[in-house]
């Protein structure tokens, strides 16, 4: 249900008239595949991630566990350049950056605003990685999951 709501909110507010102000971002030379695990976040192995494509745009998306309880959906959409316009598709509110504990990446952090769950995201190349809380996770814990899983992929 949550990963229906941010995709049909990214693929029905596509503006490609909004200018990316960002930093040059470069196309992924990475297949877009969810990584089995992330930290102390794995995903089931026997669960397929089929991604769908709609006006040129790839997502796919998986639920991680943590100690055996559903914990993070995280979702991947290629190609995207301009994250905060991302985090404005998917229905954020509330959008702060939010450093990524031990690195220079700066995460997008905001609140959806069909469930009040905290999602962060991070753009690896022209990927975006969002993680959206399923366990009231902070921010940067989020933040950290979302840049795991997109270091991961990328590898």
């Amino acid at each position: 249900m949550i990963v229906a709501f941010i995709l049909s909110w990214i693929f029905s507010n596509d503006d490609s008239s909004v200018p990316d102000n960002g930093p040059t971002v470069h196309a992924a030379t990475w297949p877009l595949q969810l990584p089995q695990s992330a930290g102390s976040y794995t995903r089931d192995p026997n669960t397929a991630t089929k991604p769908t494509t709609k006006d040129g745009t790839t997502t796919l998306s998986a639920t991680y566990a943590k100690d055996n309880q559903d914990a993070v959906i995280v979702l991947m959409s290629r190609p995207t350049t301009d994250l905060k316009k991302f985090m404005n598709d998917a229905a954020m509110n509330s959008v702060t950056i939010q450093p990524v504990t031990g690195t220079s990446i700066k995460a997008m952090c905001g609140t959806s605003l069909d469930n009040n769950n905290t999602s962060c995201a991070v753009l690896k190349d022209d990927t975006a990685v969002l993680a959206v809380g399923l366990l009231d996770q902070s921010r940067p814990e989020l933040a950290g999951v979302a840049n795991s899983v997109a270091e991961q992929a990328a590898q």
